[in-house]
């Protein structure tokens, strides 16, 4: 369930799904709409019952003598609300309403908020997992320099195989001595390696295909 709508009942959010209620809507309106206000107390009953006329009091008494129960009380309090409602009620309350113009720009609002929080966090996550991977990365190009020897050694007889894969291989290896070699600062050392692989094995045009594809 959406943050914000955690306090809806399980029954009333499942019929805003039902329906397809616009969430960010549903929420502007809950964050704008006052609390439900908890029944009157008896000291706010009591203060309200001596402000009646007499005629009023013995209305109540009547009421509930002959209607004992919950239903004489809900009456009681409805009463209670509706008359303290007209006392306290303005020219600002109808101010106070809210349009539905008013709701749909909040909820546009929100919504295109809470777009562009999940972008930022998107583009954050993202750059995380980035600088992740270039520590890793740089991480296995610093144990390449205890094997820089080996790994010539290995792409001269991947290449003396003559077979496609193994082209592969070498190439692949090359690529990572490349990497190596830009992250020391020692490109022009490869380089001059490289080129004295490539004359000694000119005539292996198909190994001379696959290193300038890779730009090598």
């Amino acid at each position: 369930m959406p943050a914000g709508l955690e306090e809806l009942s399980g029954p009333l959010y499942a019929l805003i799904e039902f329906l397809e209620i616009d969430e960010d809507l549903v929420e502007v309106a809950a964050q704008a709409s006052k609390p439900l206000v908890a029944g009157p107390t008896r000291r706010e009953l009591s203060a309200w019952i001596r402000t009646l006329p007499g005629k009023g009091k013995n209305e109540l008494l009547v009421t509930a003598v002959a209607e004992q129960g919950e239903r004489s009380r809900n009456d009681l309090i409805r009463r209670f609300r509706r008359q303290n409602l007209r006392q306290t009620s303005d020219g600002s309350a109808a101010s106070e309403r809210r349009k539905a113009g008013d709701l749909l720009a909040a909820a546009h609002a929100r919504a295109k908020e809470r777009a562009r929080l999940l972008n930022e966090q998107r583009i954050a996550e993202a750059a995380k997992r980035r600088a992740e991977d270039e520590a890793n990365r740089a991480r296995c190009l610093d144990q390449l320099a205890r094997r820089e020897p080996e790994i010539w050694k290995r792409v001269a007889a991947h290449i003396q195989i003559r077979q496609p894969k193994d082209y592969d291989k070498a190439v692949v290896l090359l690529n990572d001595m490349h990497d190596f070699a830009v992250h020391r600062g020692q490109t022009a050392r490869f380089q001059t390696a490289l080129e004295e692989s490539r004359q000694t094995h000119a005539a292996k045009e198909n190994l001379l295909r696959r290193l300038a594809k890779t730009n090598l």
